[in-house]
């Protein structure tokens, strides 16, 4: 699931135009950003609920923006929510 989820992320062109994201560096990362990384990048955590030996288990993917300007935070936001409706 995690591999899935950054996957879809990191390939989406117009996410990564948005928080001025590449190939190597898609700016978004998992539980924490460096220290010192400028915005806008996204931090992403996935959380499980139940045991890994459970056949049906509850998983909460938290996502936080982080832009210099509300309307930048919204348009990523805008465009993860299209990301991961399908």
């Amino acid at each position: 699931m995690i591999e899935a989820f950054y996957s879809t992320l990191a390939a989406d062109s117009a996410l990564l135009a948005l928080i001025g994201g590449t190939s190597s560096d898609p700016r978004i990362y998992p539980d924490v950003a460096p220290q010192d990384t400028a915005a806008p990048f996204i931090v992403y955590h996935i959380s499980h609920d139940g045991s890994r030996d459970e056949l049906i288990e509850d998983t909460t993917v938290t996502v936080n923006v982080y832009a210099d300007t509300v309307a930048l935070s919204e348009s990523i936001s805008y465009r993860l929510k299209t990301l991961l409706d399908t």
